[in-house]
């Protein structure tokens, strides 16, 4: 670990002037550099290694980072696939670049190749694996933890398509090489809880809660099976007790106050907003907290309150998604807005700039794309009447990919 970057540059070039075959200091330097913030002195001095050492895939690996950093996305792919990425090549280090380019490919916004290489990258570890020796136990485990990795990324990705039964399916083939993962055994149980297949969900769940009781994803998902089943006070006293134990738990908050509102008994939220405001820690990101109260403000009709709240969140990574989706309904009004009634428009008179920017904002951060067409086409249905068939167009293509996409339906 780097405890004084600055200084360490100077150590580390002073042992590399005695050794300038030592390429241990050689990606020791870039680390420094990097994490002083010296971007384009790192990049420069990556560069210049890796002419020196082309064969060096620490070096490699950490140019095409900073160039992923750097938003030059080009040079990083054209350093990807030049460099190391031979499909016949089945090693870990050839399956690690090639998961590292699909990475870069869904950074530049290019997810048709992301989905292809990541796919590409499953199919070398597969293989590789069946190859492998027993005896070579570690590596073999290695190689498992990168297999389990690949297959859950391409489950995600299949979620995002609408495609559940080959998410299921990939989230049990990450299971198989790495078996109780709870991290992929979570995925699988809030796939079968948004598809409410709640008996899957369940066993999921309680599965996970055997090995770890406290695992605070797998209890939020039984209250959310509670609440489905009707169980309300058991919900709410799971959530409860799940907040008194981590108050500072925002995804368990903010699903404890949506709870809460559907059952009329909003005001007990608020000793769990107080208790949470009073323990948050100062070295942690408030961008939670701050959604959780425009959440809260939101649904007691306070909406200028709202609306302060969720713009202090939107400009953060975990966030940020959430609360630009939640001002877009603010100013479209869908809270009280009768769908079926249609409307003059008059409501977001004074509001489009500010609706269509944030749609915009939407539509580059968004990790689903259905999310941004479903509110475009609310936006025209509300705008002006003239536009509905422009928005059942844009609700049709979202079904035509997605049929049981319940927003799009309505």
């Amino acid at each position: 670990r780097i405890q004084s970057p600055g200084s360490a540059v100077e150590v580390y070039e002073k042992a590399y002037h005695m050794n300038t075959n030592d390429e241990l200091i050689v990606e020791k330097i870039g680390a420094a550099l990097v994490a002083t913030h010296s971007f384009q002195k790192a990049e420069a001095y990556y560069e210049n290694a890796l002419r020196n050492m082309p064969r060096n895939e620490t070096v490699q690996s950490e140019l095409a980072k900073l160039y992923v950093k750097l938003h030059h996305h080009e040079k990083a792919i054209k350093l990807l696939t030049m460099t190391y990425c031979n499909p016949n090549e089945e090693t870990l280090g050839n399956i690690l670049r090639l998961v590292l380019l699909s990475e870069v490919y869904e950074a530049s916004g290019q997810r048709d190749m992301f989905k292809t290489t990541l796919i590409e990258a499953k199919r070398l570890s597969t293989r590789l694996l069946r190859q492998a020796r027993p005896i070579d136990s570690e590596q073999n485990n290695d190689k498992k933890r990168v297999t389990s990795a690949i297959c859950t990324s391409l489950a995600k990705c299949a979620e995002v398509d609408g495609d559940i039964c080959s998410a299921g399916e990939l989230y049990k083939e990450a299971m198989h090489f790495i078996p109780g993962d709870e991290d992929t055994m979570n995925s699988l149980a809030e796939l079968y809880l948004q598809n409410n297949r709640l008996s899957e969900c369940k066993h999921c769940a309680e599965t996970l809660l055997r090995v770890c009781p406290d695992n605070n994803k797998a209890l939020m998902i039984m209250g959310d099976i509670m609440f489905l089943q009707r169980d309300v006070e058991g919900a709410v006293a799971n959530y409860k007790t799940l907040l008194l134990s981590n108050p500072n738990h925002y995804e368990a908050l903010s699903r404890y106050i949506q709870i809460l509102r559907k059952v009329r008994r909003l005001t007990e939220a608020q000793a769990s907003l107080t208790q949470a405001e009073d323990n948050h820690p100062r070295s942690v990101s408030p961008a939670g907290l701050f959604y959780s109260k425009g959440l809260h403000h939101r649904y007691s009709n306070r909406l200028v309150e709202a609306t302060k709240y969720f713009n202090y969140a939107r400009r953060d990574n975990e966030w940020g998604e959430k609360a630009i989706v939640n001002l877009i309904e603010i100013y479209l009004n869908l809270d009280s807005l009768n769908m079926r009634g249609g409307s003059d428009g008059a409501h977001v008179i004074g509001k489009s700039c500010v609706i269509e920017s944030l749609l915009q904002e939407l539509t580059t951060i968004s990790t689903n794309s259905r999310v941004p067409k479903v509110l475009d086409g609310y936006y025209l249905l509300v705008k002006e009447r003239d536009n509905i068939d422009l928005s059942k167009k844009c609700f049709a293509e979202i079904i035509q990919k997605d049929k049981d996409y319940i927003p799009a339906l309505l």
